[in-house]
């Protein structure tokens, strides 16, 4: 069994409007697996798709055409139950700074549909974890880079 399989994943967006219009091809015919235990690199150029690469796979974005399963499941078919799943950060994340982490973490929780318990227990965990339990009530402005980007990180693996 896989963890992850991607098959013929191609991605294409429109440029420009009328009879200007082009088709920019970000991904094309794109297919790989990734085991259980094992890790993985996605590398290229800028502009190469890698970014695109994983909006599609996280369900951010949907893809022209392809396939991409976990265990079996097809992940474009039941987008919900994976978005809940996986976490996606990307170098731009940009987060509020009027907000602090706790908030912060409560409202992706309630968005991605968690129970209210959950959301304390993975909050608990993961300020335990990223060592940001003296910083979970600090507005995002009055903290470090540091800070800032665990608070990222702990926002995508809620």
């Amino acid at each position: 069994m896989s963890l992850l399989r991607v098959e013929n994943l191609s991605k294409e967006f429109r440029n420009g409007r009328g009879k200007s219009a082009g088709v920019v091809l970000a991904v094309n015919n794109l297919s790989f697996l990734c085991r259980p235990g094992e890790i993985y690199g996605l590398l290229g150029p800028n502009g190469a798709g890698k970014t695109t690469t994983l909006r599609c796979l996280s369900t951010l974005i949907k893809p022209s055409s392809g396939n991409v399963w976990i265990d079996d499941y097809n992940v474009l078919e039941h987008g919900q139950i994976f978005r809940s799943k996986i976490g996606f950060l990307t170098s731009d994340m940009k987060l509020d700074g009027y907000f602090t982490p706790e908030y912060m973490m409560n409202w992706f929780g309630q968005l991605n549909k968690m129970q209210q318990n959950e959301i304390e227990s993975r909050k608990k965990k993961l300020f335990i974890d990223l060592q940001m339990t003296d910083f979970v009530n600090k507005k995002i402005d009055q903290l470090s880079t540091g800070m800032k980007q665990k608070t990222a990180v702990a926002i995508s693996l809620i």
